[in-house]
């Protein structure tokens, strides 16, 4: 991984069925890995530690038709 510098963004590229979705979700703390665990800086990276450093927006999710987009994005 090469470091993002603030405001930056990353992608991650793969074929269909590579993971690119469990990552993320993992990431965002849906859902649990079956083993190991998520470290960044080497800090665990429990629920309330990812929620004051990133946020995760499914492409799916129906958004209330009271929010604009970036309020959204914020609200995630």
């Amino acid at each position: 991984w090469k470091r993002t510098m603030l405001g930056g963004a990353n992608a991650i590229c793969a074929h269909s069925g590579a993971g690119k979705t469990t990552l993320l979700a993992t990431l965002a703390r849906l859902t649990q890995p079956s083993c190991g665990s998520i470290c960044l800086n080497g800090v665990e990276l429990s629920k309330g530690v990812m929620s004051k450093i990133g946020s995760f927006v499914p492409q799916f999710d129906p958004m209330p038709g009271y929010l604009t987009v970036s309020e959204y994005v914020m609200f995630s």
